[in-house]
């Protein structure tokens, strides 16, 4: 049989992006399979993704987790590959990674690897799903990676909500179910039932793998007709089936269920009301999408909107509104409410005045103007797509397929709305009815009896009807005059215009165009993507800002103050494709601005005057002030990777400030400290900017001086100037910092293992720094996780923190931590022995993948601008950094590395300086381990204090006699 005979062409082209230059073709192959293959001649890496339209909800009664673990155990072996590790190598190999996914519906699996290992990569991924082997050596490791996978999640309030809307709903709806799995549900519980598992996930496996319910998107150079020949190839054993689509019909929320208030108890300090409204399924309403329309009404942020009218009571701070596709049948829409002390005492008025803001959206004649607004975005957005990452849009594609999409209109319809259907609007708004909702209200100060807790997550809760006189009193609301639909955008772009330029040679970094007292500005042309967009960054270096736990707080707060002041302003523009990010640094305060340039200087200029002219209500600075208390109070409740990473940088880095001293700072701030601050701070700043995408060198000077002109600061002195600096670890230190978890209920424990290894201007180090992670992720991950199960999260990582570079090994287990630190050294006694018996070819291999990692091409203007950013922002300004340490890796010889591991790595290394943070839970129950010749450290502060601190970052080549004054410090 010929290819052509196999292979139904469902569409030779797509409905793309304006920038889009890949090249599309939809086939179907003789097993039904369909395949999108994606041509881009351009790209550094290649990808594919396979879902499978199956998923948690199609887990048996008996065995919840299923298809979570039909997932984890795929990957162990196929018959043609039986290696457990043979495709995660591979792709290791050659500069890829590999994840996956199971949602309700939906299983996702994909891959990236170098564009030249297509093929291989390919073959490999193609066995999954024609000969796994779900081997019977793996299963148990990895119910137990499942478990740890659900353990990670018990201490989420994300996690427990979630979990909570589901136990609220009917309890016979696919959607009660707990879908995750846990070792109780895929171990004990098919034991106890005489079942063998892995007989039970080859049956489901079997049932359900069938070609007709799958989808794949193939992205690569090669030509399409190779690609094609490549599905057919690979991809055609795959068993069709016939399985129909699984459909689970039925209201998930019925009479019983409704009018209900269920108190949960949290996990951290919030305060939190969800309101759930059952609708009709969305799933054919793609053109128009109703229930998203609606909720991009309700959760509107500008003036007249409900949260306005909120915060402008004092009874909330922020809101999301979404709609939830629960099947194809039923979706939910959820108002997420963070509220003030006020607003939880008096939550029946924040329910009340929803339904008020519900009567303004009968008023038929808005919604013709509103939705055009909202379709002209949705266009503009469209058409100045960029690219992303090969297997970030792969995966994504994919489970877009599984939509009924027109098959040549795939990626257009999922993401540009083309009706406006208001009979469909109006069946939603129907929806917003008193005898319809449900309602979650969460906070630690609810004085309840919570009668009932759930068997997965230990979650506490209350259900009571809600009362009938409130009930009946919502059938009656009409909207004050503060409430009122959106006014027209004022944001909305006008011009899409690119200032497109001939380019001979593409700049590889920006250039200086300003340099003095008042102002450092690095500009670059986009001369790569053309989108009418930029990215503009600015940094306001002040001498006061965070000199101490106090003054660190009140930059915090007048940040905050900032946003909030120009919410309402701020959020039409968001909508319009602008936003801004005000953050507070080590040095001062970040201004981060995107968006298209026709109006991103209005935005500019807006927030630059509020900065200077911001007027304080003692209402909103008290609620703002409440809020942070709250968040440092949740550092408590913090997962283990932040906490570790946190804990690293106060005891490696200065100045920074302990959690326990922000708190108690926090408490003595008043508005007069704000109202002051801001005099200070505004009297006497430095401006450092990048301007990067569709700006001339003219208009990027205009647009910062005009930031400069607003404020009129005075220049900063050059001594004021200061940069950061490091704890220099000293030769062959073993140190330990030991911590504690507040949070008595979370089982995890953890550690980060951190070795100093060099300045960031070292180039060389560096580049052997990245060759060594390069070669020690997939073994450690491979050990530490996959082999030992210690944990679900591993892994390995550099750590570039101004001025050095650091390797860190992290595992959060419900191991002790001193247990993981010995197993960390029996993986670097592992390695030590590998790598020096490691074959030229395999050396030779990992160096070519990363040296094509660190020149891989940028495949948007925002990664662009970022990596541009960060150079400046660690004050070394080495735009080629990459480039050169590339060059440096091609040069590196196995004696050299490995004698860079021996001496810098390995825990005997004469020149290893190590650190480890060992963050240990209260319910850990194993014993503790001693680490040979470790130092453990008792006082942080005096640990800092006892050693020396580095040289501060320097530009690795002088702008000009300015600098020689400023950066002497």
């Amino acid at each position: 049989m010929t290819a052509a005979s196999q292979v139904k062409v469902v569409a030779d082209k797509q409905i793309v992006p304006s920038l889009d230059d890949r090249e599309y073709r939809l086939i179907q192959l003789e097993n039904d399979l369909e395949v999108l293959l994606i041509r881009d001649p351009e790209t550094d890496n290649a990808s594919a993704a396979l879902d499978v339209h199956i998923g948690s909800q199609s887990n048996p009664e008996e065995l919840l987790g299923l298809a979570h673990f039909c997932e984890h155990l795929l990957f162990m072996g196929t018959k043609k590959y039986p290696n457990e590790n043979e495709y995660r190598k591979y792709l290791e190999t050659h500069n890829g990674m590999s994840n996956a996914y199971t949602a309700s519906n939906d299983t996702n699996y994909y891959f990236e690897v170098s564009h030249d290992a297509l093929y291989g990569a390919l073959d490999r991924f193609a066995q999954f799903f024609i000969d796994p082997l779900f081997l019977e050596e793996c299963k148990d490791r990895e119910i137990l990676a499942v478990d740890s996978e659900h353990s990670k999640n018990l201490q989420s309030d994300d996690w427990r909500f979630w979990r909570l809307y589901g136990i609220l709903s009917h309890p016979d709806h696919v959607f009660s179910k707990f879908n995750t799995g846990n070792v109780k549900t895929l171990g004990d519980v098919p034991k106890d039932m005489g079942l063998d598992v892995r007989e039970e996930l080859l049956k489901f496996y079997d049932k359900y793998y069938s070609a007709n319910l799958m989808k794949l998107v193939i992205i690569g150079r090669e030509p399409l007709d190779t690609l094609e020949e490549w599905a057919i190839k690979l991809f055609s054993p795959i068993r069709n089936k016939s399985v129909s689509r699984p459909r689970h019909p039925g209201n998930p929320y019925k009479e019983e269920q409704l009018r209900k208030i269920c108190y949960m108890k949290p996990v951290k300090n919030l305060r939190r009301i969800d309101i759930l409204f059952p609708i009709p399924g969305q799933y054919s309403q793609y053109e128009c999408r109703p229930a998203d329309y609606v909720c991009h009404l309700l959760g509107h942020e500008g003036e007249g909107s409900y949260l306005a009218y909120l915060k402008k009571l004092g009874l909330g701070t922020s809101l999301v509104a979404g709609s939830i596709s629960v099947t194809e049948d039923a979706d939910i829409i959820v108002i997420s409410i963070s509220l003030t002390e006020q607003g939880l005492a008096d939550y029946e008025r924040v329910i009340r005045i929803l339904f008020e803001y519900v009567q303004l959206l009968h008023h038929t004649t808005a919604h013709h103007f509103l939705f055009e607004e909202t379709r002209i975005m949705s266009e503009a957005q469209f058409k100045t797509r960029q690219k992303t990452y090969a297997s970030q849009y792969a995966h994504s594609v994919a489970s877009k397929m599984q939509h009924n999409y027109p098959r040549d209109k795939i990626l257009y319809s999922a993401s540009v709305l083309t009706k406006f259907d208001m009979d469909g609007i109006q069946a939603v708004i129907d929806c917003f009815r008193p005898d319809n909702f449900i309602v979650i209200l969460s906070s630690h100060s609810l004085e309840k009896d919570f009668n009932q807790k759930e068997e997965f997550y230990g979650l506490e809760y209350l259900v009571e009807p809600l009362d009938t006189a409130f009930l009946d009193s919502l059938r009656t609301c009409k909207p004050p005059s503060e409430l009122h639909l959106p006014a027209p955008n004022e944001f909305i772009p006008w011009s899409l215009e690119v200032q497109k330029q001939p380019i001979k040679d593409k700049a590889k970094s920006p250039s200086l165009i300003r340099n003095d007292e008042f102002v450092r500005l690095w500009h670059k042309k986009d001369d790569t993507f053309w989108v009418p967009k930029a990215n503009v960054f600015i940094q306001f270096i002040s001498p006061v800002a965070r000199k101490s736990p106090k003054i660190s707080v009140i930059t915090t707060l007048y940040v905050r103050l900032v946003e909030d002041a120009l919410n309402e302003y701020s959020y039409p523009a968001a909508l319009a494709g602008l936003s801004f990010v005000l953050l507070p640094s080590s040095r001062g305060v970040s201004l981060y601005l995107s968006g298209f340039t026709d109006k991103l200087h209005v935005l500019l200029e807006k927030v630059i005057t509020v900065m200077r002219d911001l007027k304080i209500h003692s209402q909103r600075f008290d609620i703002i002030k409440n809020r942070l208390e709250q968040e440092l109070k949740d550092y408590d409740a913090l997962e283990a990777y932040p906490r570790s990473s946190s804990v690293l940088t106060w005891l490696t880095e200065h100045p920074v400030w302990m959690n326990s001293e922000l708190r108690e700072a926090i408490k003595s701030v008043n508005i007069e400290n704000i109202s002051q601050f801001i005099g200070e701070f505004i009297d006497q700043i430095f401006i450092e900017a990048l301007v990067h995408g569709n700006y001339v060198k003219e208009d990027a000077k205009a647009l910062i001086e005009t930031a400069q002109n607003l404020l009129n600061p005075k220049p900063v002195f050059a001594s004021q100037l200061t940069r950061k600096r490091a704890v220099v670890l000293p030769e062959g230190s073993n140190y330990i910092y030991k911590t504690v978890v507040p949070n008595e209920q979370d089982k995890n424990s953890a550690i980060m293992y951190a070795l100093q290894l060099a300045p960031m201007d070292d180039q060389r180090s560096g580049a052997l720094a990245r060759l060594a992670r390069q070669l020690m992720k997939e073994p450690s991950f491979s050990i530490l996780r996959t082999k030992e199960q210690l944990g679900y999260i591993v892994f390995t990582l550099l750590r570039q923190s101004t001025p050095y570079v650091y390797m860190t090994v992290f595992v959060q287990s419900e191991r002790s931590s001193s247990y993981l630190e010995t197993r960390i050294r029996a993986l670097l006694d592992h390695l030590k022995e590998s790598f020096s018996k490691i074959s030229d070819k395999e050396f030779n291999d990992h160096k070519a993948s990363l040296i094509n990692f660190m020149l891989e091409k940028y495949t948007n203007l925002k990664e662009e601008s970022s990596m541009y950013w960060l150079r400046t922002s660690d004050g070394f300004y080495d735009y080629t950094r990459l480039e050169k340490q590339a060059e440096i890796v091609s040069s590196i010889t196995k004696e050299e590395f490995y004698d860079f591991f021996i001496n810098r790595i390995h825990y005997d290394g004469k020149a290893t300086n190590k650190l480890s943070v060992h963050v240990l839970s209260q319910r850990c129950q194993d014993q503790e381990y001693e680490i040979p010749g470790a130092t453990v450290i008792k006082n942080g502060n005096i640990f800092k204090e006892g050693l020396p601190f580095s040289k501060a970052a320097a530009p690795i080549e002088p702008f000009s006699d300015i600098d020689e004054a400023l950066f002497m410090n």
